[in-house]
Parts: structure tokens; sequence; C-alpha cells
């Protein structure tokens, strides 16, 4: 797992481990994809209120 809540991303992966594994690569791997997409910025987010979403609008 791994995750930076303050930029509101994780990712959660699951590999089984062999004699031969590639765990070091996935788990470089999975670190460097949360990172990126932590940097990302969206340029525009709408307010909740104007989301049709039942949960989002209380």
């Amino acid at each position: 797992m791994a995750m930076i809540p303050q930029s509101n991303v994780g990712a959660f992966v699951v590999v089984t481990r062999s004699p031969n594994t590639r765990f070091v690569n996935m788990s470089d791997g999975i670190n460097n994809l949360v990172a990126e997409l932590s940097a990302i910025k969206p340029r525009c987010l709408p307010p909740p209120s104007s989301l049709n979403i039942p949960w989002a609008n209380g």
C-alpha cells in the first residue's frame, strides 16, 4: 500500500511472492505512480453542491 493522504492519492497492490519475484520492481513502481499522481493538480473542481451526487449534497 502506498498513499499520500494530503493529496487524496493511494494505491493498493497485491502480489504473490515467489523465488523469482519482481517484488522490489513492483513496489518501486507503485511508489513512483503515487508520487506522480499526487503531483497532478486539477485545473478546476466544481463545488460539491453543483455535483449530482446525493452524499455530496448533504
